[in-house]
């Protein structure tokens, strides 16, 4: 390329009407523009660059090559995806060579709707004098729904499924993303920027407003995706304010996930792991597998309740999301300006009603694994799984999940 536009340029000298410099400088723009390609690829084949999928200039470290490299292996190397049998944990299925599974044919115990720890434990909790601030980081439709409602079921636990503003409102699926959106803490453009949130001032408007749902509870819980690139960011919050914190972390396998997604970046949500290993203390943080939560959820909950005794009790047939009154409805005070030309017309100072709304259905988990919606399957993508992506994933969780 840089040969054809030098060409270019020699190919301009003879024609004396150019000027000197109009000549060179644009000699000079085709010479740039030859070199581009191999600009991009150079900066982006280095694993402290910025990563490829992130046009918008967020840092995003790749540390898969980096691993491997330092494991004596090439970063060109392409892991083929073993058989579902390999990936999922289903005993009770005894064909190897199956390509789906129902979620509910590989649950291999009976399924109570609630687990909770043992009596001689119970008594040995005391509830603590502080907070426990426990973030979920999960990607987005990765089951952070359903989890954030097994973890709410606890008697221990309060979620931010309330209307802060009191306009009739509660903020989807019960997330914080919004409430720091409207307090203009964080642009939505910028929530997935891991340096976008002043976190002092965000905990600042959470204790302002009130954002959960029972102050006192000892734990407080924060569904946000966004959160997942932004596990240093809230250690180092967390530690400088000493406070205390948990972090429960899902993901799914590598072959289970859709890589060529077109809204979602899912090798950019695979980096961002990384940022939680690295970062958050392996004492603080509970790593989950989907697929486990989905086939043996008896199992991980009993280990969540195990990690920390202070939840108590856990459900997986509870949906914590969902607004205690779904109906509920309030007077209209004057405080919610009409949107709709319809609405100037009703009769000020009577009883008009508003339904509140927000948080539908994050889906409780039982009814899930025993419909015929939790379906268990490889990815049709799967062979463009990244180079090391299950090498990771099995370093990952042979070191870091509790035994189930």
């Amino acid at each position: 390329m840089a040969d054809q536009s030098d060409r270019q340029c020699l190919s301009l000298a003879p024609v004396r009407t150019w000027p000197i410099k109009t000549a060179a400088l644009l000699c000079i723009v085709l010479t740039v523009i030859a070199l581009l390609p191999a600009t991009k690829q150079s900066l982006f084949s280095s694993g402290s660059q910025l990563h490829p999928s992130d046009e918008k200039g967020v840092k995003v470290r790749s540390k898969v090559d980096h691993f491997l490299v330092s494991e004596g292996d090439s970063p060109e190397t392409h892991d083929v995806c073993p058989r579902l049998s390999e990936v999922v944990y289903c005993p009770s299925n005894p064909d190897a060579n199956a390509q789906r599974l129902y979620c509910r044919d590989c649950i291999d115990e009976p399924l109570q709707d609630t687990y909770r720890i043992n009596a001689t434990v119970a008594q040995s909790v005391d509830q603590p004098e502080h907070k426990i601030y426990m973030p979920i980081l999960t990607p987005p439709f990765f089951g952070s729904s359903v989890l954030s409602n097994v973890l709410s079921s606890s008697p221990s636990v309060t979620n931010m499924c309330k209307d802060p503003y009191h306009r009739g409102r509660i903020p989807w699926q019960c997330e914080s993303t919004p409430m720091l959106v409207n307090e203009g803490i964080i642009k939505k453009k910028a929530r997935w920027d891991p340096m976008a949130t002043n976190w002092s001032e965000a905990y600042g408007a959470y204790e302002r407003l009130r954002v959960w749902s029972d102050m006192n509870a000892p734990i407080r819980l924060d569904k946000a995706p966004p959160n997942i690139a932004k596990a240093k960011q809230l250690v180092e919050y967390f530690e400088s304010q000493g406070l205390d914190y948990r972090f429960v972390v899902m993901m799914r396998h590598p072959c289970r996930k859709d890589w060529k997604h077109p809204d979602h970046e899912t090798e950019r949500y695979s980096n961002y792991l990384w940022d939680v290993v690295d970062y958050v203390p392996a004492e603080r943080r509970f790593m989950i597998n989907y697929d486990d939560l989905v086939t043996r959820p008896g199992a991980v909950v009993r280990s969540l309740l195990d990690w920390l005794p202070l939840l108590s009790s856990l459900s997986i047939n509870s949906n914590e999301l969902k607004p205690k009154q779904p109906n509920l409805l309030r007077q209209w005070q004057g405080t919610i300006k009409p949107k709709r030309p319809n609405e100037l017309r009703r009769r000020e100072g009577t009883n008009a009603t508003r339904r509140l709304q927000g948080a539908k259905d994050g889906g409780r988990l039982r009814s899930y694994v025993e419909s015929d919606k939790c379906r268990l399957a490889l990815r049709s993508d799967s062979n463009t799984t990244p180079a090391g992506e299950i090498v990771l994933w099995n370093k990952l969780f042979a070191n870091d999940r509790l035994p189930y």
